[in-house]
């Protein structure tokens, strides 16, 4: 999965021809604090604090990312695998989505920035496989750490499609979301 998103950060950077495209490459992880609703009557819901974010709570916990020279046009590749092997039973749970964040005010220390992603979230157990598509975006601010990386405060809302083959109802996770970028 992590050599997948990788190959793919690369390929868009090679895409883009001339370094002004892509002047740099970054490596993060998100933490979190999300609250997790269905959308069946009475089904209740489920509170999540997370460190990092976990595929088990539907949320990606590394990102992988390609920007400007600017760090002001950012497309990243969010992805989280959660796998457990007992007693010849495997239970997996993979996400991965690709999305893009535009910081409107790149040279302020503080900059408020918009982020949208599309995506996917895979189930499978030895019983069945299945996988649905996600969605979702938020709102926030990115802290300059010196030429190092930034630190990212979030408000999201992401939505998860319903899925039969698994007996799971659509999802809908709203949340802050914190989060660091080393730039390499």
């Amino acid at each position: 999965m992590f050599r997948a998103s990788f190959l793919m950060v690369v390929l868009a950077c090679a895409a883009g021809g001339t370094s002004a495209h892509c002047a740099s490459l970054s490596i993060g992880s998100h933490f979190g604090f999300a609250w997790i609703h269905g959308n069946v009557e009475d089904t209740g819901s489920s509170t999540v604090f997370a460190i990092p974010s976990a595929t088990l709570t539907y949320q990606p916990g590394l990102r992988i990312s390609a920007c400007d020279s600017r760090h002001m046009h950012e497309l990243h590749i969010d992805s989280g695998a959660f796998i457990l092997d007992q007693a010849g039973s495997t239970i997996s749970l993979i996400s991965a989505s690709m999305g893009y964040q535009l910081t409107l005010r790149p040279t302020w220390r503080n900059a408020p920035y918009v982020s949208l992603d599309f995506g996917v979230f895979r189930e499978g157990s030895a019983v069945r496989v299945s996988t649905a598509p996600s969605f979702g975006g938020g709102v926030g601010v990115r802290h300059l750490v010196r030429d190092h990386g930034a630190l990212r405060c979030e408000l999201r809302m992401d939505s998860l499609a319903n899925d039969d083959a698994v007996g799971r109802p659509r999802l809908t996770t709203t949340g802050l979301r914190l989060g660091f970028d080393l730039w390499l």
